[in-house]
């Protein structure tokens, strides 16, 4: 996995946030936990997509937007199709 991109929520009192990985077509969650320990959970796996030739295309997640209430949506754009999923 290579992390392309890393959002933190808007609210500054939260402790998580999320890395897109975009060859991995994954997203992580980041927080921190009970004891004050970073801990991270994958939360999102996009699955591969099938080209008009019959080979799989990979969702190349290039972009990731949080709602401003950092409750209710995640956004992601994929490369490759051109795609703009609502992820939560």
């Amino acid at each position: 996995m290579i992390p392309l991109e890393l959002r933190f929520c808007h609210n500054p009192t939260t402790s998580y946030g999320y890395v897109v990985c975009a060859l991995g077509s994954s997203v992580f969650r980041f927080f921190q936990d009970q004891s004050n320990e970073w801990q991270v959970e994958k939360v999102i796996q996009v699955e591969a997509l099938t080209g008009a030739d019959g080979q799989p295309v990979p969702a190349i997640i290039s972009d990731m937007l949080l709602s401003l209430n950092d409750k209710f949506s995640m956004y992601c754009i994929e490369y490759k199709v051109n795609d703009f999923l609502r992820l939560i």
